[in-house]
């Protein structure tokens, strides 16, 4: 049996043991932590050893110094125990909170909500012209053509836009005028940012989470489901597409565009978002050859990294770790490579990096996704881990540096919600129905299953 057969052998045996024992005892939802885990090791590991024992080739990104297959296999085991570490986190959190609290309430059955309507609502009116400056104020490659301060603001407020649709899409639900306002502004990006795939990704899983909290479904029906199916098949060429609508290519451009990647990716197994695998490879390899671990300073910069550098010239770069460790044959900054999760751990840590860091992510993951679904879906809890689950892809992708980056920086004005209730909090009133009539039903009259 080769290295690679083997290590698909392992994968798939430790993959479905896990995602067994999360169906079994982690009372597992389309929006729980784990869930969107289980996709992210799918698509990272399981699939690419599967293309490479179907006979794809090893990735070309380094042609001084290739990833080589005992790297590979060596990492796809490090992803499985990672898969591992953080399905005992999630088990655990599952059990505990079981033991403490009980099975999670029924829908209209939770804690009285509190989210208010002046700050959620009230704060993305305000959102929404400044978004509209931002965004008309930068040039189809998504630059602003302006110097200092005011380009640093322009590139923080043109991510406005489309975020402004989440708290009202969370407080309003599926309007015919709000789903409308979503495709002029989704349109608006590809125009007028260039590559703006998360602005329209990580939006959109959050309006069928919220559609989801709000009618009180675990599992989403299959209009929702088509819709996640459908943001899957354009997330692989997402930037290829924002490139050709920037173009001015039509609806057929777009078409042909998707197929040509998809086949291409399929054929050669040689796209950069298929490849994460080889990229985590990369990572241990180059820490190896490097002989040092950072102990946690590949997370530092996240603490400032809200500063903007025309105010902070000298501030330290985001991945000068990347810097630290690239070498000339491998020059992992140059080409702008994600560690993943797994990566970033043995950055930091090692071995002891894998377990730890992954294993503490999952006990806190599963302890807030528990803690918002017993306060109702109008309550600052439940709000603010929706925000949070839907960047998780983010973190598992690119490491824990992108968890704090992406709730401090890129969904700011959401936890600027957050804060408001914090500093001014709201009596706990319902202002609204807290769901549409079906889902006020008792359980037994309609098909719901409570984890």
């Amino acid at each position: 049996m080769s290295l690679i057969n083997s290590a698909l052998v392992i994968d798939l045996t430790v993959f479905s043991l896990c995602a067994f024992l999360l169906l079994k005892l982690g009372r597992l939802s389309a929006m729980h932590p784990a869930t969107t885990y289980l996709f992210f090791h799918l698509w990272v590991v399981t699939k690419r050893l599967t293309e490479l024992n179907l006979g794809a080739p090893l990735s070309a990104a380094f042609p001084y110094q290739p990833i080589t297959l005992t790297e590979l296999t060596r990492a796809a085991l490090m992803f499985d125990v990672v898969l591992f570490v953080m399905t005992l986190g999630w088990i655990i959190t599952s059990a505990v909170d079981l033991k403490k609290n009980g099975p999670l309430p029924a829908p209209g059955q939770e804690k009285a909500p509190n989210l208010s309507k002046t700050y959620t609502v009230g704060f993305a009116r305000i959102m929404v012209p400044l978004g509209l400056l931002g965004i008309l104020g930068v040039h189809g490659d998504g630059t602003t053509g302006a110097g200092g301060v005011v380009s640093t603001l322009l590139g923080i407020v043109n991510l406005w836009l489309p975020l402004s649709l989440m708290p009202l899409f969370y407080w309003y639900g599926p309007r015919r005028w709000l789903v409308g306002a979503a495709l002029v502004v989704f349109w608006l990006c590809e125009t007028r940012m260039g590559s703006t795939r998360w602005l329209i990704l990580l939006p959109t899983v959050f309006f069928c989470y919220a559609f989801l909290s709000r009618s009180g479904l675990w599992w989403p029906p299959r209009k929702v489901t088509l819709l996640l199916a459908l943001m899957g098949v354009l997330w692989l060429p997402g930037k290829e597409i924002s490139g050709v609508i920037a173009s001015g290519g039509g609806i057929a451009d777009v078409a042909q565009t998707v197929a040509s990647v998809w086949t291409v990716s399929a054929t050669q197994a040689n796209h950069p978002d298929t490849q994460f695998l080889d990229m985590g490879a990369m990572t241990v390899g180059l820490v190896d050859e490097k002989g040092k671990f950072f102990y946690g300073s590949t997370m530092w910069p996240a603490l400032f990294n809200y500063v903007p550098r025309a105010i902070w010239p000298d501030k330290p770069a985001s991945d000068q770790w990347e810097i630290d460790i690239s070498t000339k044959d491998r020059p992992m900054s140059t080409y702008g490579m994600t560690a993943s999760l797994m990566g970033a751990a043995y950055v930091d840590f090692g071995y002891a990096g894998i377990v730890i860091i992954p294993f503490l992510f999952s006990l806190f993951l599963g302890w807030a996704y528990f803690q918002a679904f017993r306060c109702s879906h109008y309550s600052v809890g439940r709000f603010a881990f929706l925000v949070m689950a839907c960047i998780l892809f983010q973190p598992y992708r690119d490491g824990m540096y992108s968890f704090f980056i992406f709730n401090m920086v890129c969904m700011m004005p959401m936890y600027i919600i957050v804060l408001l209730h914090l500093i001014l909090p709201t009596r706990p009133v319902q202002a609204r129905p807290r769901y549409p009539k079906f889902a006020r039903l008792s359980p037994q009259n309609r098909t719901f299953s409570r984890p």
